[in-house]
């Protein structure tokens, strides 16, 4: 109505006008904490539940920028002041639409368990790289299960959840079975985005969860102390179980000296294929 690009409204006049029989009054406050930038006292010290990482500019994937978080919430009042340039509201939507979708938002980014873990745990492995790599060790004559859990390839229910193999690789000429963690980094941005997926793969425990390393080494422990069902399996007699971690390009883990990468083999596709 004022032809403006951008306009102000404040909470209660956008609640009135986004709330309807479809649009319950949660719905709308949620998507408006979601999605606006709230002044602070000072901008070095971030809100109750961010961090550093969430505020300096030189980091993507910020919780608190202006792409991630594109209404501005001007004083803090029981009826803030919104900032709102609707081309911005749509550009900075569609950001985390498709940084959820495809995985290029950390997990840290969002605070459901189901987008944490259930969601974002499968969407930012990149599946479309363990398909990559089972394609390569199919096309060298292995065999190949990609994605496959432990239940049905111990062919018995398991006590707890120890995720999925990535691929799980034989041939019937050799004894090798290859349990191989597949780690895509094609969607890191720059060198600290990469030192920043790799350390989840230290092989340690963070407040009593293993990080990445750490689940599939247990995996390859609970698969090697059932060497019978991996037979069962695969056909081959008396397998020996060799741990892979494969990377879409040269990480420093092929050189670091991690002790729980002692038993494990590392680098990319061409690396694992002369085995």
């Amino acid at each position: 109505e004022d032809h403006t690009s951008i306009f102000m409204i404040k909470e209660s006049a956008y609640l009135t006008l986004a709330c309807s029989d479809k649009v319950p009054e949660d719905v709308a406050r949620r998507f408006l904490d979601q999605f606006s930038l709230s002044t602070r006292p000072r901008w070095d010290k971030p809100p109750k539940d961010f961090n550093g990482k969430d505020i300096y500019p030189w980091r993507f994937g910020r919780r608190l920028s202006f792409a991630a978080r594109p209404i501005l919430k001007v004083y803090d009042s029981d009826d803030p002041l919104l900032l709102i340039a609707p081309d911005a509201l749509r550009k900075g939507f569609a950001y985390v639409v498709d940084g959820a979708y495809n995985g290029r938002l950390e997990q840290a980014f969002f605070r459901t368990k189901e987008m944490r873990d259930v969601w974002l745990g499968k969407a930012h492995e990149g599946h479309t790289f363990n398909a990559e790599v089972a394609k390569a060790l199919s096309e060298a004559g292995w065999q190949v299960r990609d994605n496959i859990g432990l239940p049905e390839l111990l062919n018995r229910k398991i006590e707890r959840n120890f995720g999925d193999v990535d691929v799980l690789s034989w041939r019937p000429d050799r004894k090798e079975v290859l349990i191989i963690e597949c780690k895509d980094l094609s969607l890191a941005r720059n060198y600290s985005e990469i030192a920043a997926l790799l350390s989840n793969y230290q092989g340690v425990e963070v407040k009593g969860k293993g990080d990445k390393l750490r689940k599939h080494l247990n995996r390859v422990a609970l698969i090697q102390n059932n060497r019978g069902q991996l037979q069962r399996f695969t056909g081959i007699r008396e397998p020996r179980v060799v741990s892979c971690l494969v990377c879409s390009g040269v990480v420093p883990m092929q050189y670091a000296k991690i002790d729980a990468l002692s038993n494990t083999q590392v680098g990319g596709i061409p690396d694992i294929l002369e085995l």
